[in-house]
C-alpha cells in the first residue's frame, strides 16, 4: 500500500492517489488525462512509515497489528512486536512460547533500525538473538506457559532482548513514548490518508 503523487510537467500542481494509480484521473490545471507512455507524466512515492518486504526490516525491531491487517489498524488497538534478523525473520514472544515467522510480517512497522547499533553487521545480530534465545535462562524465562497477555509478553521479550545487547534498559513506558507512540500516529495518518484516496478512487 502506497501513495503516490503524480505530476504532469509544466503544471502547478499534482495529484495525490494510491499505486497503482486510476487511468480516469486528469491533471487538475490543465484536465489532460494521465498517460504515463508520455514523458509529461511522472510519479513519486510519498514517504511510508509501512515497511513491506523483509528486506526493508531486516536488523530491526518492529510491530503490526495483533489482528488484522496495518490498512485497518486504529490508534490504541494491540500490537505485535518482534526482532527482525539479518535475513527478516521475526521473533517474537506470545502463546506459543518464542516463534520465528517471515511471510506474516509484510506491512509492519520499524521501531528501531538495529544495524548502526551492530556497524552494519547483522551476523552479530543473528548470534546475540541465537544465543538470547538458546540460553537456558531466557528458554525458561520465555516458555509459552510463562506467556501473560499483560504482564509477561512480546514488549517484555523485546525489552529483555534491548537490555541484553546493552542497547539500552527502557521502562516500557519510556520506550512507548520514545518509539512506539509517535510512529504508530504517522501510520494511523498514513493508513487514514490511504483509505480516503482508495475510497475516491
Amino acid at each position: 500500500m502506497k501513495i503516490i503523487v503524480i505530476y504532469h510537467d509544466g503544471c502547478p500542481t499534482s495529484i495525490l492517489g494510491v499505486d497503482p494509480p486510476s487511468s480516469t484521473k486528469k491533471c487538475p490545471t490543465c484536465e489532460a488525462k494521465i498517460d504515463f507512455k508520455d514523458q509529461k507524466w511522472s510519479i513519486k512515492p510519498l514517504p511510508s512509515p509501512i515497511s513491506e518486504t523483509q528486506k526493508e526490516t531486516a536488523g530491526c525491531i518492529v510491530v503490526k497489528p495483533s489482528h488484522g491487517n496495518i490498512q485497518s489498524y486504529s490508534f490504541g488497538k494491540d500490537l505485535h512486536i518482534g526482532i527482525s534478523d539479518s535475513n527478516g525473520q521475526v521473533y517474537s514472544f506470545w502463546t506459543k512460547g518464542v516463534e520465528t515467522q517471515k511471510t506474516t510480517w509484510g506491512n509492519s512497522v520499524v521501531l528501531i533500525d538495529l544495524r548502526p547499533y551492530f556497524f552494519g553487521n547483522l551476523k552479530n545480530l543473528d548470534n546475540c538473538i541465537e544465543f538470547f534465545i538458546e540460553t537456558q535462562k531466557m528458554s525458561l524465562r520465555f516458555h509459552k506457559s510463562k506467556y501473560r497477555e499483560t504482564t509477561w509478553n512480546c514488549f517484555d521479550f523485546v525489552l529483555e532482548f534491548l537490555k541484553f545487547i546493552n542497547f539500552r534498559n527502557y521502562k516500557a513506558v519510556d520506550f512507548s513514548e520514545e518509539f512506539t507512540t509517535k510512529k504508530m500516529q504517522g501510520v494511523v495518518k498514513y493508513i487514514t490518508l490511504y483509505n480516503k484516496l482508495l475510497n475516491e478512487n
